[in-house]
């Protein structure tokens, strides 16, 4: 019993394994079924692969011959595949100098899975022109047979180097237009960096070369007054709320020097999504300091103009107008007219009631004023003349008129013009002309010194007033040395004066010599430059003959004054025309007027003289013109009452030192009680002759 159980239990267990092992067995064919469809597939597709792919594509085995070809390599080089396989591919299919160096780069690499890359040309094949083939390479290993091979993938990039090249010619052209061009160009990028500049951007900002400013901030070379408004600007233009920026700035050179450029430019794309600004910078550095200068000037002119000794003036004068510009209501016409003429400013300027300027200039001066008005318009336009003007208070002004006239297209003129008072000027001339006279007269010295008080130059007479032999014993030494002891503090003080103020005019200076002469010298001395160096000059004119007569004259008019106050006889000196100029004492006090003349002076002698004596008056002028003096004579005078003054008198001839006839002084004596014994006597001697 035991038996038959134990041959059951082994029959099934045998007809078990037997079943699970044909299962396995069946399972086992499935998979090898699947693996191998799965592999006639994948070799299906690699075929399929190798014969659509645009790429070239090859399969080299470890000594480098080709085991697989694809047909676009078919198509390169014009070899089957059949007529491919087997063969070296480098030693045939690279250009000959190349075949053995990648036969052994390759070589080289066979135990690295790296992908490596190289290019080289192919052979020129009949008609097609060589193609410029770039390789990707990589060695793996075959599961079927465990052996090394070398997968290689070609890309045609022929057009693509051609594209390269020209892109390499029109980058070059850019860049060669773009450093040829005169004007600072600058490529800045989104974020205000600078990408590129050219030789007259680095030049404007004070940069060695281009390059030493790439990746600059630009707002880092803007003046900061200026960087808020070239911001703003700037984010417009990338809003595109503007499509052109322009804007005068201010920049920072490197060396920290403020400039002024016009800065233009636009956005430019330079690839999709991705803007860049293109700015052009023109350099209006003189013209800003140029119009600087200008509203400096205007400012300065309104402030000149304000402050102005004189008047500054505008007429418009219509075309065909021939008059004198004055005579019109002015276009403009400043404050200084009142210190000219005596009256309001508003009085020149009213359009209904004007008082016309040229109604004050003197009329034997007009028509000297319209001719140089005149010969302006007909020459440059430039004129200048001197006249005489009536004035309110003090009778007239010499004026000093300068101007310029243009005439416009439509054919009016502009008048433009300054007057300025020379009055103080003409009353000067006279001095001016003695002190040169004077300076001729004298052979003036003439000294030139070194701010530190050495001479540079002097000439001989010069060294006669300090009693010098010559120049050379002076030249370049210190003045003080030449002096005698005791003026060193003069000449420094001298010196200081003449650098603080410019000059120095008509300043007397005595000085004793070391003969013991005492010199009286008067300096005229300016501080000049000459050529580089600041110096002074001086001029020197001996006065001490001059001092000496105006002394000797002082004493004579005390002695002439004190005679003629004190004299008991009347004198007085009359003008050629007959006034009356001046009087002594005793002479006003025989017509009855106070000491000092008043009343008298400026009377007439004619008034004063009784009717009865104009005819010997007469005569004893003409006696006084022809020989300068007159004989004694007897006449009448009206004294202030009205009453009869005899008087006997007699008059000279006062010339000037070129005997130019300047006056006539009359002595006068009173012969009222001569008249009274005179009556008497005739009257006792008619009683006498009656008797």
């Amino acid at each position: 019993m035991s038996l038959t159980l134990l041959l059951v239990s082994l029959l099934v267990i045998m007809t078990v394994v037997t079943a699970l092992l044909l299962w396995l067995l069946r399972q086992g064919r499935k998979q090898q079924s699947a693996v191998s469809a799965r592999c006639h597939a994948s070799e299906a597709q690699y075929r399929q692969f190798m014969v659509v792919a645009d790429l070239a594509v090859a399969v080299l085995d470890e000594s480098c011959h080709v085991v697989d070809w694809n047909p676009s390599l078919e198509k390169l080089y014009g070899h089957s595949r059949t007529q491919a396989l087997g063969q070296p591919f480098f030693l045939d299919y690279a250009p000959p100098g190349d075949g053995a160096a990648l036969t052994a780069r390759v070589m080289a690499m066979r135990g690295s899975d790296e992908v490596f890359e190289f290019t080289f040309a192919t052979p020129q094949t009949g008609n097609a022109a060589p193609r410029q083939m770039c390789w990707r390479a990589r060695h793996f290993t075959d599961v079927r047979d465990n052996r090394r091979y070398l997968s290689l993938i070609g890309n045609d990039v022929t057009a693509l180097e051609s594209v390269l090249e020209l892109l390499a010619g029109s980058e070059t052209r850019f860049r060669t237009m773009f450093e040829s061009v005169p004007v600072a160009l600058a490529l800045i990028d989104p974020e205000g960096r600078l990408r590129m500049v050219n030789s007259e951007c680095a030049a404007f900002f004070g940069f060695d070369a281009p390059e030493q400013m790439v990746a600059l901030n630009v707002q880092e070379l803007i003046h900061p007054d200026d960087q808020h408004a070239s911001a703003t600007a700037l984010a417009s233009l990338r809003t595109r709320a503007e499509t052109l920026y322009q804007m005068e700035t201010c920049y920072v050179r490197r060396d920290g020097v403020a400039r002024w450029g016009n800065a233009r430019g636009v956005l430019v794309e330079m690839a999709p999504g991705e803007s860049y600004f293109l700015a052009q910078i023109s350099d209006v550095h003189e013209r800003k300091q140029t119009e600087r200068a200008l509203m400096e000037s205007e400012r300065r002119l309104a402030t000149l103009i304000a402050n102005l000794s004189g008047a500054v003036y505008r007429y418009v004068l219509a075309s065909g107008q021939n008059q004198l510009h004055h005579d019109l209501v002015p276009e403009f016409l400043s404050d200084g007219v009142e210190a000219l003429t005596g009256k309001t400013h508003a009085l020149f300027m009213h359009r209904d009631a004007p008082q016309a300027l040229g109604r004050l200039i003197f009329a034997e001066d007009r028509p000297e004023v319209v001719k140089v008005l005149n010969d302006a318009m007909a020459g440059d336009g430039r004129f200048q003349v001197i006249y005489r003007l009536h004035h309110g208070s003090s009778g007239l002004r010499w004026i000093a008129e300068h101007g310029l006239v243009w005439q416009h297209l439509d054919g009016s003129w502009t008048v433009d013009g300054h007057l300025t008072d020379i009055t103080g000027e003409r009353q000067a001339r006279e001095a001016e002309q003695v002190y040169r006279a004077l300076v001729a007269d004298t052979h003036a010295g003439y000294l030139c010194l070194h701010p530190s008080g050495r001479v540079l130059d002097v000439n001989e007479p010069f060294c006669r007033m300090l009693g010098q032999e010559t120049p050379e014993q002076i030249c370049g030494r210190a003045l003080e040395l030449v002096l005698t002891a005791g003026h060193a503090d003069n000449v420094r003080q001298f010196l200081e004066r003449v650098l603080g103020e410019g000059g120095i005019h008509d300043v007397e200076f005595a000085y004793t010599r070391a003969d013991g002469q005492r010199m009286h010298l008067l300096i005229n001395a300016i501080a000049t430059q000459d050529g580089e160096n600041r110096v002074v000059k001086c001029l020197l004119v001996d006065i001490s003959r001059a001092k000496h007569a105006e002394h000797a004259r002082r004493e004579s008019e005390i002695r002439y004054r004190s005679l003629f106050d004190t004299s008991i006889n009347g004198i007085c000196f009359i003008s050629l025309n007959g006034h009356i100029e001046t009087a002594n004492p005793a002479f006003c006090h025989l017509l009855g007027y106070a000491g000092t003349g008043e009343g008298l002076l400026g009377r007439t002698l004619h008034d004063i003289t009784a009717a009865v004596s104009h005819e010997i008056d007469a005569t004893a002028r003409e006696q006084i013109m022809m020989r300068g003096w007159c004989d004694s004579y007897r006449k009448e005078f009206h004294d202030v009452n009205g009453h009869p003054v005899p008087v006997s008198i007699q008059a000279w001839l006062v010339r000037d030192e070129n005997e130019v006839p300047q006056r006539i002084m009359c002595m006068t004596r009173d012969i009222t009680d001569i008249s009274r014994m005179e009556a008497d006597r005739n009257d006792l001697e008619k009683s006498l002759l009656q008797a």
